[in-house]
């Protein structure tokens, strides 16, 4: 037999066990109806919640519906109210009561009575490729290619993403007000029935069972702030239902804007830090923007150190543009903090962890211990050919053509057809640089390649040594002469988005105080954030120092492509000598004084830096490109 009252218990998530003691067939429906209104509290409830474990298997989350509660209160989002008393006996052979929400269970279809099911109700509700009707009053039959979708279909309750949700549950409000479905005299739960017996559904309700789709995190039932009914506190939902949550507009007490309640905060929400609570409670603040909190109260994720603003004078201020203007002028505590791969920072932490990174480097190699005698090649050194080939791409190039010594060629998206990068395959220094362009040089020309506007030469130069001041002093030097390297490269090439300017002056460089605060500059310049990942915004920069912190190198990315063996090696030249400057910069006076006056024009600079050679071949650049 089956029995009118018998569910199936989809999610255990949102439930609560009623401690024993009080049976809730003994209690009168006023009583009932006066313990929602009042407080939910008063319903007895357990600290425990349903787990996995008690529900693991299909039978036992069989349950029987012992009675609804609270009808009158719940006007809308009936499916969203815990209002079910259920009675089961979980998998340890013990019988407990539970409060449930409607949305969290299935219906039973009895053989010989017509009884109105969730299935009977929707009659055929499509939903990614899945229909569920019924077919008779016996069997509701189920009909997928995909068993996994339905048991997702399943446990996430077919009536959610539907129009027809609010009709579906005004229809069961009517059933159980009329006592169609409720039958309080059964106090049974029967194993032989439909979603027990029949194997095809067993093993659907089965893979329903895994709750891994609960993703938000459930707190308790609270009555919601604004609306007074019975809702799930929810984590980033304090207090207020759905609907009140997502609709109704509040004040945020920092800012005194408007706005949803889904995007301000209760100084109490389980997802702020304690310490931030305490300062928001003190200077009065019950809700307000997590941006509006961020300006005048930011804590270091690592140390745990809080730095509070002016917040104490916000309360002074009356006027909303007043506010604005105070909060523009004194929120200023981002210069002390900074967010590096997701995590908010002191200046002392944040120095602590670029240090490490600085000297870590993700894809740091191991280097050769070499004895170097050659004075133009003193560093090791990365290089990269972008050129067009007659080949469709770089694999059919290594099967068909030449590879030069020290070289290996890869795809390269950027260029156009048949374009490919030949690129060395481990560091090279000294003699082995300009042996190894004279053999790039001749595979490019007995394979007949060629460069065009889409192809460049990047030279990566050895920077394990460079720390904080080698970096600010090589932005000041290649901010400062940056003019005439840009003169030098021809019309194309000057407007490549894959060189990008330093836009920051010589002046600004020279009074940044740490490393934090030239990592938080450099990488603003393309509205972007540090992190060790290779593809950063930030590498696109014509001198690109993403490239220490990912590699340990610094990349210099303005030259057009060449083939020419000859023209490259005088490139590296000039690149060598303003590293060189860069390692000694602040202890050269006459140079830093050139660098910081506005009077200096970029050729002295280079004169200071590469001599006679480097104005020479920058000159004689600029000249034929002109």
């Amino acid at each position: 037999m089956f029995y009118s009252n018998e569910v199936y218990l989809t999610n255990t998530q949102y439930c609560r066990i009623l401690e024993n003691g009080t049976r809730f067939l003994d209690v009168s429906d006023e009583d009932y109806d006066c313990r929602v209104k009042n407080n939910l509290d008063s319903l007895i409830l357990g600290s425990s919640v349903p787990n996995f474990n008690m529900f693991r298997d299909v039978k036992s989350r069989l349950c029987k519906i012992v009675d609804v509660i609270g009808l009158d209160t719940y006007n809308d989002h009936l499916e969203d109210r815990p209002n079910l008393i259920l009675e089961t006996i979980c998998s340890k052979g013990d019988t407990i009561t539970i409060l449930a929400r409607a949305k969290d269970i299935l219906y039973c279809n009895g053989i010989d009575a017509k009884l109105p099911t969730m299935a009977s109700i929707i009659k055929k509700i499509p939903y990614k490729g899945i229909d569920i009707y019924t077919v008779t009053n016996s069997v509701m039959e189920i009909r997928t290619n995909d068993i996994e979708d339905l048991a997702f279909y399943i446990s996430t309750q077919y009536t959610d993403a539907t129009s027809v949700n609010t009709n579906v549950y005004i229809k069961l409000q009517k059933y159980w007000i009329d006592g169609k479905i409720i039958d309080r005299k059964d106090s049974r739960v029967s194993n032989r029935n439909r979603f027990y017996l029949n194997y095809r559904i067993q093993r659907v309700l089965h893979k329903s069972n895994n709750e891994e789709y609960n993703r938000t995190v459930f707190k308790d039932y609270v009555n919601c702030k604004h609306c007074k009914t019975l809702v799930p506190r929810l984590a980033g939902r304090t207090n207020y239902c759905r609907q009140c949550f997502n609709w109704v507009k509040m004040t945020c007490d920092i800012c005194l804007v408007e706005s949803r309640v889904s995007s301000l905060q209760l100084s109490i929400d389980d997802n702020i830090d304690s310490g931030t609570q305490d300062i928001l409670k003190e200077h009065g603040i019950e809700m307000s923007h997590p941006s509006c909190q961020s300006n005048f109260i930011l804590q270091c994720s690592r140390c745990k150190c809080i730095e509070v603003g002016s917040l104490e004078k916000i309360h002074e201020i009356e006027n909303i543009r007043d506010r604005e203007r105070f909060i523009k002028n004194n929120a200023n505590l981002s210069i002390k903090f900074q967010i590096l791969e997701g995590s908010t920072l002191c200046i002392r932490c944040a120095d602590l962890y670029l240090q490490n990174a600085l000297y870590n480097p993700f894809r740091k190699r191991e280097l050769r211990n070499l004895k170097i005698t050659s004075k133009n090649f003193p560093r090791y050194v990365g290089i990269e050919s972008e050129v067009i080939t007659h080949y469709e791409d770089a694999e059919e190039y290594r099967d068909n053509a030449g590879i030069p010594e020290n070289f290996e060629v890869v795809s390269d998206g950027s260029l156009n057809g048949g374009g490919v990068e030949f690129r060395t395959n481990c560091p090279i220094i000294g003699k082995e640089v300009p042996n190894s362009l004279r053999s790039l040089e001749r595979v490019h020309r007995e394979e007949d390649n060629y460069v065009d506007e889409s192809c460049g030469i990047h030279i990566h130069i050895n920077a394990i040594d460079f720390g904080f001041i080698e970096l600010r002093n090589i932005l000041m030097i290649m901010s400062s002469i940056q003019g005439s390297v840009k003169d030098s490269l021809p019309e194309d090439r000057k407007r490549n988005d894959f060189a990008r300017d330093i836009t920051l002056l010589p002046s600004e460089i020279a009074l940044i105080p740490d490393l934090p605060s030239l990592v938080k500059k450099y990488y603003s310049m393309t509205y972007s954030r540090f992190n060790c990942e290779r593809y950063n915004e930030a590498r696109y920069i014509g001198t690109n120092l993403h490239a220490r912190f990912y590699l340990g190198t610094i990349e210099f990315r303005y030259h057009e492509g060449e083939i020419e063996a000859s023209l490259i090696q005088k490139w590296i030249m000039f690149l060598n000598s303003i590293m060189d400057a860069s390692k000694d910069l602040h202890r050269n006076m006459n140079l830093y004084k050139k660098i910081l006056s506005p009077k200096t024009n970029a050729i002295d600079i280079i004169n200071s830096i590469g001599g006679k050679d480097s104005v020479e071949y920058i000159e004689e650049r600029i000249h034929n490109n002109r």
